[in-house]
């Protein structure tokens, strides 16, 4: 394909992106804007990167984080793949000169992309990013892959079917993929939330979305109790973490958080009109209740052997805790700079 003609396509593509970041108020008919149009690009040729990604890559990955919404509800772009074998990097470099051509065609220009993965720690696991930059027209997208892999144990207990993945924009060829659940994204976020060391205000304000989804909260509550147990400590020490009133979650802590990235968050368009801290906060509370909730009648029945009463699920909880603090200090997580998930866990399991 010549670079005129894919100068073409590119415009046409960037335009049908442009096109779907609006639609008419059907009362005052004027146009709203519903989606921020450069993280849009991002998110579409994102999409296309990962088309190709699945299809050079021999390994079926599992698609985290904000791919598995409808981009006008989750704003994204970034691509957080998650895989059961090491993924070297010359298979990255392999897709990305494979998938060159066709990109082309629909007029995306791959115009750089690292072939050596950048190894960072985020949120308190090893990420290896893969840096990759397109053009679309005249216009230049920058946009990153995120790469983790490991046993059972980084999986979702309750893998899902593999499905078609959202679109949002005319023409869109959704992806078919295995995706992370909600569920199982819920429990990520409630773990993330509970660290004052690493939470962020997007793992709030995703809490507070996912709160507002028709889940099923025993499933959320088991994936949690599954992702504490992978570092190997017992459930009494799961329930003597598991205090009424995280520092975390606290009000002062949420709402410094929000202030914190206000500015961050209002280059975002859209997304950052629909952000109610205060709504946030109470979304975030009552969600952790619940699971907590859950958590403690699951123990109680186990150990009791009967369905017990709130009451006796709250005392279970009050005995767990003593009966820690009588054998170690209590562990102050702001005290750590975490560098793994298991030092995560393992600092978390000592509260």
């Amino acid at each position: 394909m010549s670079e005129d003609t894919t100068l073409i396509e590119g415009k046409k593509f960037k335009q049908r992106i442009e096109a779907a970041c609006y639609v008419t108020d059907p009362v005052t008919r004027e146009c709203v804007r519903i989606m921020d149009a450069g993280r849009a690009l991002a998110r579409a040729t994102g999409e296309e990167v990962l088309r190709n990604i699945l299809a050079e890559i021999k390994a079926e990955p599992t698609i985290k984080g904000g791919y598995a919404y409808p981009q006008a509800i989750r704003e994204t772009a970034d691509i957080d793949l998650l895989y059961m074998r090491k993924i070297d990097d010359w298979e990255f470099e392999r897709a990305f000169t494979l998938m060159t051509p066709r990109l082309a065609e629909k007029g995306i220009v791959l115009t750089a992309f690292d072939r050596k993965a950048e190894v960072i720690n985020t949120n308190g696991q090893i990420v290896h990013r893969y840096n990759f930059e397109v053009k679309v027209g005249p216009s230049p997208v920058k946009n990153h892959i995120d790469v983790t892999w490991g046993d059972r144990r980084k999986f979702p207990r309750y893998p899902q079917a593999k499905r078609h993945g959202p679109t949002f924009f005319s023409k869109q060829e959704a992806n078919f993929a295995r995706y992370q659940s909600f569920e199982s994204q819920a429990a990520d976020k409630l773990v993330s939330a509970l660290n004052p060391n690493i939470s962020r205000w997007k793992d709030y304000s995703d809490l507070s979305l996912l709160a507002g989804m028709s889940l099923d909260h025993n499933v959320v509550a088991d994936e949690f109790l599954v992702k504490l147990m992978a570092a190997g400590h017992s459930a009494d020490d799961i329930m003597a973490i598991l205090i009424e009133k995280p520092e975390s979650l606290s009000y002062d802590f949420t709402m410094a958080k929000a202030g914190s990235l206000e500015k961050v968050l209002s280059k975002y368009g859209p997304s950052a009109e629909k952000l109610d801290a205060m709504q946030v906060f109470i979304d975030v509370r009552d969600f952790y209740q619940k699971i907590r909730n859950i958590v403690g009648a699951a123990r109680v029945r186990k150990v009791e052997g009967k369905n017990p009463t709130i009451d006796e699920v709250k005392q279970a909880f009050r005995k767990a805790q003593a009966e820690k603090d009588k054998h170690k200090t209590v562990v102050n997580l702001s005290d750590y700079r975490l560098r793994t998930g298991d030092d995560l866990l393992s600092h978390q399991l000592k509260r």
